[in-house]
């Protein structure tokens, strides 16, 4: 369409491979665009516990943009929250030193401009008006991820896999995070913080989105979550402050663990099981992430009931959830709600690999209308009780409990038929076994799916790696995502781009995309 974008550029989070990065202050408001991404230094098998670990992916690239205003917390929860650093932008992240970002460069046309560039490690870490300086910027990320970790390793808790002899499994710890001395975080604990060697993470957000990825590369492990949010941004918040920290509670010995895989099947597969002994790993994995969005859901809903009264917004607010566990060539995927996990492939068709949970499937709705025979409205115009389209998720306790949908303001309340929830949080699970037909996985909010379908999006994403080898492909989903939006509502895209944020949900919505590549030919010339 020869649309033009002299005004989309990116404010990255990291200054390069290598480089300390911290607090990136978004002063792009007009676009909210942000991404950035990580590449393995060896694509070979990695060698940790003194035994060969298959490390099957190749590069981790994250972008989103906002159309919802940025918004604070309306209350907060618990001390995670209120000691997590705060992400000032509507489009943000945080990073360890291993994710690097590339600035974007203005598009001439839709076809794209080849290119970018790298900020200038003289930025110290903190582009476009940082305000701290690097070493207390690097101490307060590595106190936000000590803490996650402190506070989801307490000993005495019984895992799903099954730890060696006395249930505490003791990992010697290296030292800190990056290798460097850190006076502010003591001592580090064996018993404690688990797998803290070669640690590698990243968070961030666009509007009410989050996104969490974290990397353990002498273990092999990879960890995404995004949380689409509605109603406001405090059940994304909690979920990036508490979900993770309850999965590696629930499956740390699987991730971090001492114990060959021959013992992990022998001691999860019970005596005269029909059931292989990977099929009895792969049934724990994912019940034990079924268990961790439990916890971490019924921790937030009691809080809430704590806080209601004075604060009834809380019982409106809720998040979809994708989460992503990969442990070597095993992938586990746990969803609730309508954001997607599409695997590219060699040999066919995209496959979707999580369920949809929204008034869309027909499924869902007979469902609800089962549950509440009592209730004709239970599923109005498309929507839950008329208010939401999703038909499980996160919070929303209004929809779950008489209680708080009784302590919402009077316009919100709904007609509350019985006791039984209209949504749920049960999750729809997956596992899949990676092969060499595999090509990439794009995890994403469904804000993407407003413009593309699951072929279109792969298909673009293929077009990028070929065509730009140098350039950020889930990047250049996003802007190919906007410039759709601004076609479809017949605007020019720097028009579009010129709407504020909150307005410009009208015409799109908070994006949040995560691909993982397969092969090593992204970014190839980056390495």
């Amino acid at each position: 369409m020869g649309n033009r974008i002299g005004n989309l550029c990116l404010c990255s989070a990291g200054t390069g491979v290598g480089d300390i990065s911290g607090r990136s202050e978004n002063k792009c408001d007009k676009a909210n665009v942000n991404s950035i991404f990580y590449v393995r230094p060896d694509p070979c098998e990695f060698s940790g516990d003194g035994a060969a670990t298959i490390v099957p992916f190749r590069s981790v690239s994250v972008a989103t943009v906002s159309a919802n205003s940025s918004a604070a917390p309306s209350t907060c929860l618990d001390d995670s929250v209120q000691h997590s650093i705060a992400l000032d932008s509507s489009a943000s992240f945080e990073s360890s030193n291993s994710f690097t970002s590339a600035a974007t460069v203005p598009l001439l046309q839709r076809g794209f401009a080849v290119g970018g560039f790298r900020p200038s490690p003289r930025d110290g870490g903190a582009l476009n008006g940082g305000s701290e300086p690097v070493e207390k910027q690097r101490r307060s990320l590595k106190k936000v991820l000590s803490r996650a970790f402190l506070s989801s390793l307490s000993l005495g808790k019984r895992p799903i896999l099954k730890k060696k002899e006395n249930g505490n499994a003791r990992v010697s710890c290296s030292g800190p995070l990056d290798g460097d001395d850190d006076d502010d975080l003591g001592e580090c604990d064996d018993d404690l913080f688990m797998g803290c060697q070669n640690l590698h993470w990243t968070q961030g957000k666009a509007g009410e989105d989050r996104v969490h990825i974290v990397i353990c590369e002498y273990h092999g492990w990879v960890f995404a979550g995004i949380y689409d949010g509605f109603n406001g941004p405090d059940a994304t918040d909690y979920l990036l402050n508490n979900l993770f920290s309850a999965i590696h509670d629930e499956i740390n010995v699987l991730l971090c663990g001492h114990i060959s895989e021959s013992e992990l099947l022998e001691e999860n597969c019970p005596m005269g099981s029909e059931k292989s002994g990977l099929d009895c790993k792969k049934d724990d994995v994912l019940e034990s992430l079924s268990e961790a969005l439990k916890k971490t859901e019924d921790a937030f809903l009691r809080t809430c009931d704590e806080m209601i009264a004075h604060n009834p917004v809380l019982a409106m607010m809720g998040s979809c959830v994708l989460v992503m566990v990969m442990k070597g060539e095993d992938v586990y995927l746990m969803n609730v709600g309508d954001s997607r996990a599409v695997l590219a492939t060699q040999s066919g068709d995209p496959i979707q690999l999580t369920e949809e949970h929204s008034t869309h499937v027909k499924e869902e709705v007979y469902r609800i209308r089962r549950e509440h025979p009592d209730d004709p409205s239970a599923v109005t115009n498309g929507r839950v009780k008329g208010y939401l389209n999703v038909t499980r998720a996160f919070g929303a306790g209004f929809l779950k409990q008489p209680k708080q949908n009784n302590a919402v303001l009077e316009t919100f309340k709904v007609n509350y038929i019985g006791e039984s929830p209209y949504i749920t949080c049960s999750p729809s699970l997956h596992h899949h076994r990676l092969s060499p037909d595999d090509k990439f996985l794009i995890l994403s909010s469904d804000g993407l799916y407003q413009f593309f379908t699951n072929e279109e999006a792969v298909a673009k994403v293929d077009s990028f790696i070929t065509m730009f080898p140098d350039r950020d492909p889930a990047q250049l989903l996003v802007e190919e995502a906007l410039s759709r939006a601004a076609n479809k509502a017949g605007l020019e895209l720097h028009e579009l781009l010129d709407i504020p944020q909150g307005e410009r949900r009208l015409y799109h919505d908070d994006i949040s995309i995560i691909i993982i590549s397969f092969e090593g030919k992204i970014w190839r010339s980056l390495v």
